[in-house]
Protein backbone atom coordinates (compact mmCIF):
# COMPACT_ATOMS: atom_id res chain seq x y z
CA UNK A 1 0.00 0.00 0.00
CA UNK A 2 3.03 2.22 -0.28
CA UNK A 3 2.19 5.63 -1.72
CA UNK A 4 -1.55 5.30 -1.18
CA UNK A 5 -3.62 7.07 1.46
CA UNK A 6 -5.52 4.42 3.38
CA UNK A 7 -7.53 4.19 6.56
CA UNK A 8 -4.57 2.39 8.19
CA UNK A 9 -3.07 5.45 9.87
CA UNK A 10 -1.55 3.92 12.99
CA UNK A 11 2.02 4.93 12.07
CA UNK A 12 0.86 8.49 11.44
CA UNK A 13 -1.02 8.59 14.75
CA UNK A 14 2.09 7.43 16.62
CA UNK A 15 4.18 9.98 14.73
CA UNK A 16 1.75 12.80 15.57
CA UNK A 17 1.74 11.80 19.23
CA UNK A 18 5.53 11.73 19.37
CA UNK A 19 5.73 15.12 17.63
CA UNK A 20 3.26 16.72 20.05
CA UNK A 21 5.14 15.27 23.01
CA UNK A 22 8.19 17.35 22.07
CA UNK A 23 6.28 20.43 20.94
CA UNK A 24 6.62 19.78 17.21
CA UNK A 25 3.85 20.30 14.66
CA UNK A 26 4.49 17.17 12.61
CA UNK A 27 6.63 14.04 12.42
CA UNK A 28 8.88 13.17 9.48
CA UNK A 29 9.07 9.62 8.19
CA UNK A 30 11.91 7.72 6.55
CA UNK A 31 12.35 4.29 5.05
CA UNK A 32 14.60 1.60 6.51
CA UNK A 33 17.59 3.01 4.60
CA UNK A 34 17.18 6.45 6.23
CA UNK A 35 15.75 8.15 3.14
CA UNK A 36 13.20 10.88 3.75
CA UNK A 37 9.67 9.96 2.69
CA UNK A 38 7.23 12.58 3.94
CA UNK A 39 5.73 14.25 6.96
CA UNK A 40 2.72 12.82 8.74
CA UNK A 41 0.51 15.42 7.09
CA UNK A 42 2.73 16.81 4.34
CA UNK A 43 5.13 16.32 1.50
CA UNK A 44 8.50 18.02 1.55
CA UNK A 45 10.60 20.16 -0.75
CA UNK A 46 14.23 20.73 0.22
CA UNK A 47 17.00 23.07 -0.86
CA UNK A 48 20.13 21.09 -0.08
CA UNK A 49 23.34 22.63 1.26
CA UNK A 50 24.82 22.56 -2.26
CA UNK A 51 21.88 24.57 -3.61
CA UNK A 52 20.03 21.76 -5.40
CA UNK A 53 16.22 21.90 -5.11
CA UNK A 54 14.78 18.41 -4.50
CA UNK A 55 11.74 16.51 -3.31
CA UNK A 56 11.84 12.90 -2.05
CA UNK A 57 11.31 10.11 -4.52
CA UNK A 58 7.99 8.47 -3.66
CA UNK A 59 9.21 5.11 -4.95
CA UNK A 60 10.44 4.50 -1.39
CA UNK A 61 6.94 4.75 0.06
CA UNK A 62 5.75 8.34 0.49
CA UNK A 63 2.21 9.43 -0.35
CA UNK A 64 1.71 11.48 -3.50
CA UNK A 65 0.00 14.54 -2.05
CA UNK A 66 -2.09 16.93 -4.13
CA UNK A 67 0.01 20.02 -3.29
CA UNK A 68 3.19 18.13 -4.22
CA UNK A 69 1.67 17.12 -7.55
CA UNK A 70 0.62 20.71 -8.30
CA UNK A 71 4.07 22.09 -7.52
CA UNK A 72 5.79 19.46 -9.66
CA UNK A 73 3.33 20.03 -12.49
CA UNK A 74 3.83 23.80 -12.47
CA UNK A 75 7.57 23.91 -11.85
CA UNK A 76 10.73 22.29 -13.14
CA UNK A 77 12.79 23.65 -10.24
CA UNK A 78 12.63 20.57 -8.01
CA UNK A 79 14.31 17.28 -8.94
CA UNK A 80 12.74 14.08 -7.64
CA UNK A 81 15.47 12.10 -5.88
CA UNK A 82 16.35 10.29 -2.69
CA UNK A 83 17.02 12.64 0.21
CA UNK A 84 18.74 11.41 3.36
CA UNK A 85 17.64 12.53 6.80
CA UNK A 86 21.25 13.62 7.34
CA UNK A 87 20.93 16.08 4.44
CA UNK A 88 18.11 17.86 6.25
CA UNK A 89 20.42 19.00 9.04
CA UNK A 90 22.38 21.21 6.64
CA UNK A 91 19.53 22.12 4.28
CA UNK A 92 19.25 25.75 3.25
CA UNK A 93 15.48 25.47 3.23
CA UNK A 94 12.76 22.87 3.89
CA UNK A 95 9.18 23.45 2.80
CA UNK A 96 6.28 21.29 3.96
CA UNK A 97 3.21 21.24 1.70
CA UNK A 98 -0.31 19.96 1.88
CA UNK A 99 -3.50 20.82 0.05
CA UNK A 100 -5.13 22.55 3.03
CA UNK A 101 -2.21 24.57 4.41
CA UNK A 102 -0.22 25.25 1.26
CA UNK A 103 3.49 25.66 1.87
CA UNK A 104 5.08 26.19 5.28
CA UNK A 105 8.75 26.60 6.16
CA UNK A 106 10.28 23.96 8.41
CA UNK A 107 12.54 25.92 10.76
CA UNK A 108 13.52 23.25 13.32
CA UNK A 109 14.24 19.52 13.37
CA UNK A 110 14.41 17.76 16.71
CA UNK A 111 14.46 21.18 18.37
CA UNK A 112 17.48 22.41 16.40
CA UNK A 113 17.24 25.34 13.95
CA UNK A 114 17.37 24.44 10.29
CA UNK A 115 16.97 26.31 7.03
CA UNK A 116 15.37 29.69 6.72
CA UNK A 117 11.83 30.78 7.45
CA UNK A 118 11.15 32.89 4.38
CA UNK A 119 13.38 31.71 1.55
CA UNK A 120 13.10 31.51 -2.23
CA UNK A 121 11.84 27.90 -2.26
CA UNK A 122 8.92 28.79 0.01
CA UNK A 123 8.05 31.73 -2.24
CA UNK A 124 8.34 29.52 -5.32
CA UNK A 125 6.12 26.79 -3.84
CA UNK A 126 3.53 29.40 -2.77
CA UNK A 127 3.50 30.87 -6.28
CA UNK A 128 3.01 27.42 -7.81
CA UNK A 129 0.12 26.67 -5.46
CA UNK A 130 -1.48 30.08 -6.02
CA UNK A 131 -1.28 29.98 -9.83
CA UNK A 132 -4.65 29.39 -11.45
CA UNK A 133 -4.68 27.16 -14.50
CA UNK A 134 -1.11 27.92 -15.53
Amino acid sequence: WSGVKTTNTLAYAFGARAARAVGAQDALFSDAAGRLLEGGRCNLFVVLADGRWVTPDLACGGVAGLARAVVLERSRSFAVRHVSFEALQSAREIVATNALRGGRAVVALDGEPVGQADGPALAHVAACLAAEGE
